[in-house]
C-alpha cells in the first residue's frame, strides 16, 4: 500500500533532543509540496516527486534517501543553496543540479533493475549553487535544458514555395555534332547527337553526362543530377525527313528541392513506398512527420536535410505533411505531394478526422518545460500534459535531453493536466522477452514473444496458465504497434511456444519450442546458466511456473 506523508517540520529545538529525523515506508510517496528545515544551517527546503523511497533521514547537516527501483526525489531551494551528493550504495541513479535566479534544485531519478540505492545529500549554505543559469551539471537529468530564462521565439522560417514546374513533353529532331537545349522551368540540358540511324539513336544529355542508345520506339528513365533518383523520360519517337525525333519529359519539379520538403526530390511518381523526404528549413531543432494532416500517427525525428520515410500503402496520391520544431518550441507546418503506382491494391480513401482533431498550443507527442522548474512534462495527442517522474521513463520516449523543447511557464502551465496521472512506458522501451502488455485504452493484455504479440482471449484462459496480474505493464501504443500479431492464446492445455517456465520444485528454467521433428508437439529446452539467459535478453520476473502435471519432453539444451 502507498503511504502519504503528512508535512514534515523540524526545528532547531527539537534537533538537540531528536537529532535524526527517519521516514521509514516500501514506496513512500509524497503528495504536494513538503518542507523541511534542516538545523545544521536553518535553511529549508521543499520536497516534490519523493517516489519509492525504502527510507528516508534528516540529520543535523544531511538528508540520506534510500531508494528501490525507479525512485525519484526532487529538493529545491529558494535561498539557492549548493548540494553535494555522494553515493554510499549503489550510485546507478542519475543525479541533476540546477541553479536559477530564484531558486536551486536537485534531483535524483533511479533506474529500473538495479537495486537499493543510497544517496546522503549536503546542502550548502545560501547563495551558494555554481550552477550558471543557462548550464546544468554533469550527469544532468530532467532539467533537460537548463536554467535559462524564456524569450519568445518566432516559427522556423519556411522559404519561399517555388512556382511548380509541370510534366510536359518536349520534342526535339536532332542533329550529328549539333548541341541543342531542353529546358524544363529554370533547369536546361544540353543534348549532343553522336550517331543515329532510322533504327537507332545515340545522344548524351549534361548537366552531369549521361549517355545512352535508344531503339526507335524505346524510352529510358535516366538520373540527370547524380542524386539516384530518375528524373527524365527520353524516348526515340519517329524518324522524319531523315532526322530522329527524340521526346525529352521531365519526370521531376527540379525546383522543389528549396521548398520546405520535398519527396523524392520533386519527382511526380513512384512505385516504391520508400522514399527520402529532402528537408530545407535549418532553423528547425527537430520534426514531426505523417501521412496524416492531423499528425496522427506520426513520427518525431532529429532535423536533418534528408530523411527515410514510407507512405501509406495503395495506388494514389500521397501527401506527407511536416512540422518543424524550433529550439524553443515553436512550429510551423508544410507538406509535399507524390503519386503512388504499381501497388497491388487503390488507397482507401477516408474521410478527414476534422471533428477529432485537436488544436494545442504546443506541439503534440512532445516533451516541454519551462525555466522555472525541473519538471518535464509530455504533451499527449488530446493536448493534456502528463508529468515524467523519472528520467528512466523520459528515455523511454526521448533518445537525448536535448529533445525537450522550452516553452513560456504560462502556455506549459496551462495545458490541462491528462487524468491518466502517469506515464505509460514509452516506444523506445525495451520490454524484452515475455513481457505481458496492454495499452491504457483497451483491456487487452498481449503477451510478448520476439516480434510478435499474443491476445490473451480471457481472464480465465490468464489465471489458469499461471500469468501474474502484477507483470503487466502499461506502454505506449506505438511500442505495440511494433509487433505482428501471432494467435491467440484462448486454451488452458498447454503454454505458447517461446514461453519461458519452470516447475515449483526444480531451479531449472526452460524454454518451450515446437519439437523439431514434430511441429505439432513442444518439447522444453534447459536454458544452460545464467549467462545464457542474460544473453539471449530474457527477463528473470517473467518465467512462468508450471504445474507438475503439465509436462513436456526435453529439447536440446538452449546455450
Amino acid at each position: 500500500m502507498i503511504k502519504k506523508i503528512k508535512t514534515i517540520y523540524l526545528v532547531a529545538l527539537l534537533a538537540v533532543f531528536l537529532p535524526v529525523f527517519t521516514l521509514a515506508a516500501f514506496n513512500v510517496q509524497m503528495d504536494g509540496n513538503q518542507r523541511i528545515l534542516l538545523p545544521g544551517n536553518s535553511l529549508t527546503y521543499t520536497l516534490h516527486n519523493f517516489t519509492k523511497v525504502v527510507s528516508f533521514a534528516v540529520d543535523t547537516n544531511t538528508i540520506t534517501a534510500i531508494f528501490t527501483d525507479s525512485g525519484n526525489f526532487l529538493i529545491e531551494s529558494v535561498d539557492k543553496s549548493d548540494f553535494s551528493v555522494s553515493a554510499t550504495v549503489g550510485g546507478s541513479c542519475e543525479v541533476t543540479k540546477e541553479c536559477l535566479e530564484a531558486k536551486s534544485s536537485l534531483f535524483i531519478s533511479c533506474p529500473p533493475d538495479f537495486g537499493a540505492q543510497t544517496y546522503v545529500i549536503t546542502p550548502d549554505t545560501a547563495d551558494t549553487c555554481s550552477v550558471l543559469p543557462g548550464a546544468v551539471a554533469p550527469n544532468s537529468a530532467v532539467s533537460g535544458g537548463g536554467g535559462s530564462r524564456v524569450q519568445s521565439s518566432p516559427p522556423p522560417t519556411l522559404p519561399v514555395a517555388q512556382p511548380a514546374t509541370p510534366a510536359v513533353p518536349v520534342a526535339q529532331m536532332l542533329a550529328v555534332g549539333e548541341p541543342q537545349f531542353v529546358s524544363f522551368g529554370s533547369v536546361s540540358h544540353t543534348v549532343t547527337t553522336h550517331s543515329f540511324s532510322r533504327n537507332e539513336v545515340t545522344v548524351t544529355i549534361e548537366s552531369e553526362p549521361v549517355t545512352l542508345t535508344l531503339k526507335i520506339g524505346e524510352s529510358q528513365e535516366i538520373d540527370t543530377d547524380g542524386d539516384g533518383i530518375n528524373d527524365m523520360r527520353v524516348t526515340y519517337k519517329a524518324f522524319t525527313d531523315n532526322q530522329p525525333e527524340v521526346v525529352f519529359e521531365n519526370m521531376a519539379d527540379y525546383a522543389e528541392v528549396q521548398n520546405a520538403v520535398s519527396i523524392d526530390r520533386g519527382i511526380y511518381e513512384t512505385t516504391s513506398r520508400s522514399v527520402k523526404l529532402s528537408l530545407n528549413v535549418p532553423q528547425a531543432a527537430n520534426v514531426v512527420v505523417s501521412n496524416n494532416a492531423n499528425f496522427k500517427p506520426s513520427s518525431y525525428i532529429k532535423y536533418a536535410t534528408e530523411i527515410d520515410w514510407e507512405l501509406s500503402s495503395g495506388n494514389g496520391e500521397k501527401t506527407v505533411y511536416v512540422r518543424f520544431i524550433s529550439a524553443k518550441g515553436s512550429i510551423s507546418d508544410s507538406s509535399d505531394t507524390i503519386t503512388l503506382a504499381g501497388q497491388p491494391a487503390d488507397q482507401v480513401e477516408v474521410e478527414p478526422e476534422t471533428s477529432t482533431t485537436v488544436s494545442c498550443a504546443l506541439a503534440q507527442q512532445h516533451a516541454y518545460k519551462h525555466a522555472n522548474s525541473n519538471a518535464v512534462y509530455y504533451i499527449t495527442e488530446n493536448c493534456t500534459k502528463r508529468a515524467f517522474n523519472s528520467a528512466w521513463s523520459y528515455k523511454t520516449y526521448f533518445t537525448s535531453w536535448d529533445d525537450v523543447l522550452t516553452s513560456p511557464e504560462d502556455k506549459l502551465m496551462n495545458i490541462p493536466n491528462d487524468p491518466l496521472g502517469f506515464m505509460p512506458k514509452g516506444p523506445l522501451y525495451d520490454p524484452k522477452y515475455g513481457a505481458l502488455v496492454k495499452i491504457v485504452t483497451d483491456p487487452r493484455v498481449y503477451l510478448l514473444l520476439g516480434t510478435e504479440k499474443y491476445w490473451i482471449t480471457s481472464e480465465t484462459v490468464f489465471n489458469t496458465l499461471n500469468y501474474d496480474w502484477g507483470w503487466i505493464e502499461d506502454i505506449d501504443p506505438r511500442l505495440l504497434d511494433k509487433y505482428t500479431i501471432g494467435s491467440e492464446i484462448n486454451y488452458t492445455d498447454h503454454h505458447p511456444n517461446y514461453t519461458l517456465v519452470k516447475y515449483e520444485d526444480d531451479t531449472k528454467v526452460y524454454r518451450l519450442e515446437p519439437d523439431p521433428n514434430d511441429a505439432s508437439k513442444q518439447v522444453k529446452r534447459h536454458i544452460k546458466n545464467e549467462a545464457a539467459f542474460n544473453a539471449l535478453n530474457f527477463r528473470w520476473d517473467r518465467i512462468v511456473v508450471l504445474e507438475n502435471s503439465e509436462q513436456y519432453a526435453d529439447g536440446e539444451v538452449l546455450e
